[in-house]
């Protein structure tokens, strides 16, 4: 996965592994991504997805690098 970030005249392209994190257990940030992919990802690792509004998240029930377990609900708000 991958997400941009602008610098002064240029677009910079970062790496995000989420894969892994969820492989190990860790919650990963899921700031800045679109609903399909959220749910493609975390509904696949056998987790629940809750979530309101539109656009992008901006905000995760499991806060980055806490421990989870397959099974569990985690609730997603987008903006």
């Amino acid at each position: 996965w991958v997400f941009t970030s602008a610098k002064t005249g240029k677009v910079e392209l970062n790496t995000h592994r989420i894969e892994s994190q969820l492989e190990n257990n860790r919650m990963p940030s899921l700031k800045g991504m679109a609903l399909c992919d959220v749910l493609y990802l975390l509904e696949n690792y056998g987790f629940k997805v809750n979530y309101s509004g539109r656009g992008s998240v901006n905000y995760q029930s499991i806060q980055k690098g806490h421990t989870i377990m397959k099974g569990q609900s985690i609730s997603i708000k987008l903006s």
